[in-house]
């Protein structure tokens, strides 16, 4: 324990000392540094609904760069994610590849908090609140421009779910031009992956459109469930996406209808619901998500945006058991935001949130059909007394469905020093309500609580940031105090009921720099500190990659993410344990010599051939580990464009 504070220690003087010393590295690689990370970081939308640069946002904010997912390779947003700081990213044993972990909340298997959102609009299921594997797998990655990563409480403008944090799914936009790519690919454990790829803008008309396939027949899992019995199973998968972003300006160029839409199609297997071999199997279904908006210019500094979003997820748990539940989560939404003085913009709205359990079948985890509605209005204002001075406040008043309204707040400063250096002081608070699923479920071994209450996080954040041309560095302490945590009673049949709470603390770090011209690094530390030691995320990672670019069209990358040893479980030990995981991934692309705009892609995930098993967190009495990933895994494809 020493040596790792010690190690801890020496870390941060380290990174404070570099920070510092920043101003006079990037004022002597001048000459050598062209590309400006100004230009690939500046801008951010998700924390306070308009654009805005990431340092003047009222949040913690990672702008994952479209330049960062092609140095570094992917096959999903799963594995993209899995580089942002402070998070990492995790399987249970019924929903594989569902759920984020951020800053080492991990307390229950579904992604409950934290919120995803596609070009700023709000993705959920309205019937468990945190089945989000559809997109994590299946979101055609190509058709990506950034993924903002927002650290801290955002209940404040988006409502439910977005607790620890926010995750925006920006897309791709060209003006006045057509553009068109396609991929073939093969890889590991029967692997085939298939992409097209569509952007198209002409006169008043927008259309980005992309769609995915991946299919790999499996790496084998070999463990002993909770009995102790040995047995194996191949986990397995086949995927479809596809997105759209089609927009239509008019009324001279003073309004736009916009819509937004992803669907996805899934099988895939997962390791049992106890588990248990006799309950293993696949999990199929569909994801659907559309937004249409109307939005209007009233004038040069007002605009009215009007929604309406449409989620639904039904799916099927093919096992010795089948579910079958047709769910749809509708959402109403219409805000303002503009300029109301010469240094005070004000955003306003309010939205309706129904929930609807449509058709209910023999074997259904649901004795009935519901509906919920939901209120919520909110304002956010930010004020600039002093040119370096930025002062935010904000607040919303929630309503879910038969639950007393509640005020939340978010309050902060941001104060620049100079043109780089800054610091934020920032205080959030975020809710997330009970989804039908903990209050009306009704199955022999778990059954619901009408009576329970939204789960609550205050959150405060204080970060110092520099950021300049060719280097981007910042340092954050943050705290957070939950309250009325939703948990799962252990005697069956079991139930939901509003617990205590507990509190994490932590540390974070992130830089990244263009050495030179074709010479780009990055990397990110976190360690918290969890007092009631109830979490079992592991207490450290850290995450660093570099990338070089030859002279001659290759692009090598190479990645690697250090997860500490999580917390044991209290299950009899059957499987092997968790540990501290090293994940090195390793990327390459070559820009063919040839006439036609020709690409090969070369990714290779796990290149140490690591055993990742994590501690199963869900039951946690049952068995003692789940696997995370395969071992080493390598993918290729080509691109061609037009």
């Amino acid at each position: 324990m020493l040596m790792r504070v010690r190690m801890i220690d020496r870390i941060l003087c380290v990174f404070m000392l570099a920070l510092f010393m920043m101003p006079h590295i990037a004022h002597s690689q001048e000459g050598l540094l062209e590309l400006s990370l100004e230009e690939l970081l500046n801008v951010v939308v998700g924390a306070s609904k308009r654009e805005e640069a990431v340092k003047d946002s009222p949040a913690v904010v990672t702008v994952i760069t479209e330049k960062e997912i092609k140095d570094f390779g992917a096959n999903t947003l799963f594995d993209i994610l899995q580089r942002a700081p402070s998070i990492q990213m995790l399987s249970s044993n019924l929903w594989i590849q569902n759920l984020t972990s951020m800053r080492g909340d991990l307390d229950q298997h579904l992604d409950t908090r934290v919120l995803l959102l596609i070009n700023g609009r709000p993705v959920r299921d309205g019937m468990m609140g945190g089945i989000n594997f559809a997109v994590y797998t299946n979101f055609p990655i190509d058709i990506i421009e950034r993924v903002e990563v927002i650290r801290g409480p955002g209940s404040v403008l988006y409502g439910t779910n977005a607790f620890d944090g926010v995750i925006n799914i920006v897309t791709k936009k060209i003006k006045e031009d057509t553009e068109f790519s396609a991929s073939t690919g093969v890889g590991s454990f029967g692997a085939a992956r298939e992409t097209v790829n569509l952007l198209y803008d002409k006169q008043n008309i927008s259309l980005n459109t992309a769609l995915m396939y991946f299919d790999e027949k499996g790496w084998k899992f070999e463990a002993k469930d909770l009995t102790g019995a040995s047995n194996s199973t191949n986990y397995s998968e086949e995927n479809f996406g596809v997105f759209g972003n089609y927009s239509y300006n008019f009324n001279e160029g003073k309004t736009d209808i916009i819509l937004n839409s992803f669907y996805s199609d899934y099988s895939v297997s997962h390791f049992g619901i106890v588990p248990n071999w006799t309950h293993a199997g696949k999990t199929i279904g569909r994801k659907y998500f559309n937004d249409l908006e109307l939005a209007h210019k009233i004038s040069d500094d007002w605009a009215v945006h009007t929604n309406l979003t449409m989620n639904a997820n039904p799916w099927s748990t093919y096992t010795n058991i089948e579910n079958n539940e047709d769910f749809l989560d509708w959402i109403y939404e219409a805000y303002a935001q503009g300029t109301l003085f010469e240094k005070v913009n004000l955003i306003a709205g309010g939205l309706v949130e129904d929930r609807t359990l449509t058709k209910v079948e023999s074997g259904s985890s649901f004795s009935d059909t519901y509906f919920q509605r939901n209120y919520t209005g909110y304002t956010q204002v930010d004020y600039k007394p002093l040119e370096k001075l930025k002062l935010i406040a904000g607040t919303q008043f929630v309503k879910p469905y038969r639950i007393d309204g509640k005020f939340i707040v978010r309050v902060g400063g941001i104060y620049n020093f100079d043109k780089k250096f800054g610091t934020k002081l920032l205080y959030g608070e975020a809710y997330r309500a009970p989804y039908p699923a903990e209050q009306y479920m009704a199955i022999s071994s778990l059954v619901g609580n009408p009576s329970l209450k939204p789960e609550q996080i205050a959150t405060v954040d204080w970060q110092l940031f520099y950021t300049a041309q060719k280097v981007d560095a910042s340092i954050t302490f943050f705290r957070s105090r939950y309250t009325d945590i939703i948990t799962r009673t252990t005697a069956l049949p079991a139930s939901y009921s509003n617990g205590g709470g507990y509190e994490i603390e932590g540390v974070e770090l992130e830089g990244k720099v263009n050495i030179a011209d074709n010479l780009y690094a990055l990397g990110s530390f976190m360690y918290k500190d969890e007092k009631d030691n109830l979490m079992y995320s592991p207490d450290l990672m850290v995450k660093f990659g570099l990338s070089y670019m030859t002279d001659f069209g290759l692009n090598v990358g190479l990645f690697n993410s250090i997860f500490s040893e999580p917390r044991a479980n209290s299950a009899a030990v059957h499987n092997p344990s968790a540990h501290t995981v090293d994940l090195v991934d390793f990327n390459m692309t070559y820009k063919l010599p040839v006439k036609a705009d020709l690409e090969w892609n070369v990714y290779v995930q796990n290149l140490l051939d690591q055993e990742y098993d994590f501690v199963e967190f869900n039951r946690k009495t049952m068995i003692t580990t789940l696997p995370q990933q395969s071992g080493r895994a390598i993918y290729t494809k080509l691109t061609v464009k037009f």
